[in-house]
């Protein structure tokens, strides 16, 4: 039976454990679906809605998590500065490095990233554990990922063995801003390595020096310094915290935003040239 009761910014926090400013935004930011009805000009949603988003929602933020809903953007995908459209993100790329391929998902890539979302560590720092991934909804979003037009998703592989040990994302595509969000979830046999690192800057690199954007931004949880640590070896800096955002295994965890800027990358490469 369809669930219509309509949910505000408070309902939505309530169901997913965050504070309702997080939802708020989400909203801002593209990464919840339209509302189903506005009243006295605030927005609500049917309950079936957000389950139905939530439910895509593998992983969280730089964390990961895939975000469904994002405004549909057109522009070639070597756009640069002086081009206000939006960008086209059809192209799926295949981006090679030392130790990792990224590469396109397909359905069959349903399964290992079944098993890597119910890692413990994943569901820590990632995955809301609320949420249940059926083998048909795990198949249903990542044989799609490739038809998305408003966000780059790739499988980072490892490239000695072929092993799929997670995935990267650009999503949130701001075409004022030229910036997006970025995201990623590595799975245990792929973490210790250097391949989680190395995968990011593939696709940031693809982002500012392919794409044209300007900023990529991201949210990690502060108690994931594992992952704080890539994103500042990377370029990121961090722009500021929001304290006690969500709550985590029984505590109250920050939430850490970082950014890098297209000229940080390119003095970070130039000095490594």
């Amino acid at each position: 039976m369809t669930d219509r009761r309509l949910w505000s910014y408070k309902d939505i926090a309530a169901h997913i454990k965050v504070q309702p400013d997080t939802v708020r935004s989400y909203r801002k930011h593209g990464l919840l679906p339209p509302p189903d009805h506005v009243e006295g000009g605030k927005p609500y949603w049917y309950a079936d809605t957000v389950r139905t988003w939530v439910a895509s929602r593998p992983g969280n933020r730089g964390r990961g998590c895939p975000r469904e809903d994002l405004r549909e953007k057109r522009l070639c995908p070597t756009a640069r500065v002086g081009h206000s459209s939006a960008m086209d993100f059809t192209d799926k790329p295949t981006l090679t490095g030392e130790r990792t391929v990224l590469r396109p998902f397909t359905e069959a890539d349903a399964e290992a990233m079944g098993e890597i979302i119910q890692d413990p560590e994943v569901v820590r720092f990632t995955f809301d554990p609320s949420v249940e991934l059926t083998p048909e909804r795990l198949r249903s979003w990542y044989g799609s990922r490739s038809a998305q037009p408003d966000r780059l998703d790739l499988a980072v592989t490892d490239r000695a063995t072929g092993e799929l040990v997670g995935e990267v994302v650009l999503n949130a595509w701001d075409p004022d801003a030229r910036s997006c969000t970025f995201r990623t979830l590595i799975g245990p046999r792929g973490r210790g390595r250097g391949l989680g690192t190395e995968a990011t800057r593939l696709i940031v690199g693809h982002g500012f020096e392919r794409l044209g954007l300007r900023r990529i931004q991201l949210e990690a949880y502060g108690n994931n310094p594992r992952a704080l640590r890539v994103y500042e070896k990377v370029g990121f800096v961090v722009e500021g915290v929001r304290r006690e955002v969500t709550f985590r295994d029984g505590e109250w965890v920050d939430e850490v935003i970082m950014a890098i800027l297209d000229r940080e990358w390119a003095a970070l490469n130039a000095t490594v040239r």
